[in-house]
C-alpha cells in the first residue's frame, strides 16, 4: 500500500469528507504530498521503497552489435562489481533485461543485494529498470562503465551520465503521512468553490495554494524540524 493510499484512508475518516469526491480528494492529497516534499526539500515524499536505476526512454533493445559488453554495478554504495553481458542473448528488450539480471545475480551469489536484484524492460516506456531487493534509504543501485567500455551503458541509457535516473529507497513515515492528511483535510474544508469552478483548474489551484499557505501554526511547527538544509 502506498503512502497516498494510506493518507486517503486517514482523510476519509473525517465525517464531513468520507468517500465523497474521492477522485478530487485523491488529487488534493497528491498536491499536499508535493507541497510537503517541496517545503521540506526532500527528493520525494517518504514511503517504503527500493532503490532503482531506470534508463532514459528510448533505450536500445538489441546489443548484439555493440563493441564492448561490460557494465559496472554498485548496490548500497558498495564498491562497483563488473558484469559481462553475453551480447548474443541481448536481441530484444525482455531478453536483454533477463541477461542483465542473470549477470548481476551471478556476480556475487553470497551478497543478497546482488543475488536478488531484478531487471525488467517496459515496451510501453522503452525503459529498463534495475531494482535493489532491499528497502530503506540505504537501498540504491548505481550503474557505471569503464572509460573505454561505455558502449552498453550508452545503448541501454543506464546511469545518470547516460540520461538515466537513480533513486534511493526509503521508509514509511507515519508522522509525515499524518501531517499530509491533516493538510488535505484542512484544505478540503477551506476550499469553497461554486460548482462551475470545479471545471476550471486555475481556480482550483489558486484556492489550493491559498489553503496551503494559510496552514495553521501547528502544521508549520511540525514541518519545520523536518526541513532539510541545503548548502
Amino acid at each position: 500500500m502506498s503512502a497516498a493510499t494510506r493518507i486517503l484512508a486517514i482523510v476519509q475518516l473525517a465525517p464531513d469528507i468520507g468517500t465523497n469526491d474521492a477522485t478530487y480528494t485523491a488529487s488534493l492529497i497528491g498536491q499536499c504530498m508535493d507541497f510537503v516534499q517541496t517545503f521540506c526539500v526532500l527528493d520525494r515524499f517518504p514511503d517504503l521503497a527500493q532503490g532503482t536505476s531506470v534508463s532514459a526512454a528510448g533505450a536500445s533493445t538489441d546489443l548484439s552489435g555493440e563493441a564492448s559488453n561490460t557494465l559496472l554495478v554498485s548496490v548500497n554504495s558498495q564498491a562497483y562489481t563488473e558484469i559481462a553481458l553475453t551480447l548474443a542473448n541481448c536481441t530484444t528488450g525482455s531478453l536483454t533485461a533477463a541477461e542483465i539480471q542473470t549477470q548481476i545475480r551471478a556476480a556475487n551469489e553470497s551478497d543478497y543485494r546482488l543475488a536478488a536484484c531484478t531487471a525488467t524492460y517496459s515496451a510501453v516506456t522503452t525503459q529498463y529498470t534495475i531494482t535493489n531487493p532491499v528497502y530503506g534509504p540505504a537501498s540504491r543501485v548505481v550503474i557505471s562503465h569503464r572509460l573505454d567500455e561505455w558502449h552498453c551503458a550508452l545503448a541501454l541509457k543506464l546511469s545518470q551520465s547516460m540520461g538515466g535516473v537513480e533513486t534511493v529507497g526509503g521508509y514509511q513515515d507515519d508522522a509525515m503521512e499524518a501531517i499530509a492528511a491533516q493538510m488535505a483535510i484542512n484544505a478540503y474544508r477551506r476550499i469553497k468553490l461554486a460548482p462551475s469552478d470545479y471545471d476550471t483548474a486555475s481556480n482550483r489551484q489558486a484556492q489550493l495554494n491559498s489553503a496551503f499557505w494559510a496552514e495553521d501554526e501547528t502544521i508549520k511547527r511540525l514541518l519545520l524540524p523536518r526541513r532539510r538544509l541545503v548548502v
